[in-house]
């Protein structure tokens, strides 16, 4: 099974792959500084990254996230894990 760090880099990666798909939506919310209109694209952005994020966690190699889901059991403090509960929405 694969350790925890290894786990962890691929939780953090993921949330890369995430960002980087919704970086439009980032990108605008910058541009439009502290108004409404930028909190309300903030919010469209992370309510969109994570929908990547879970999208692409379904798509993970099997024996990443099984060791994933078993960290999520076992280690339920560990950074990664409070990470990952955040990105599932859980």
């Amino acid at each position: 099974m694969r350790d925890i760090d290894e786990c962890w880099d691929i939780i953090r990666s993921l949330n890369e792959q995430a960002h980087d798909e919704v970086d439009g939506l980032w990108y605008a919310a910058e541009l439009e500084e502290d108004s409404e209109e930028a909190e309300r694209l903030r919010e469209a952005a992370s309510e969109e990254q994570a929908y990547e994020f879970r999208d692409n966690f379904e798509n993970l190699d099997a024996e990443f996230k099984q060791a994933i889901l078993y960290y999520k059991d076992t280690q339920p403090n560990h950074d990664m894990v409070l990470e990952l509960k955040i990105f599932l929405g859980e």
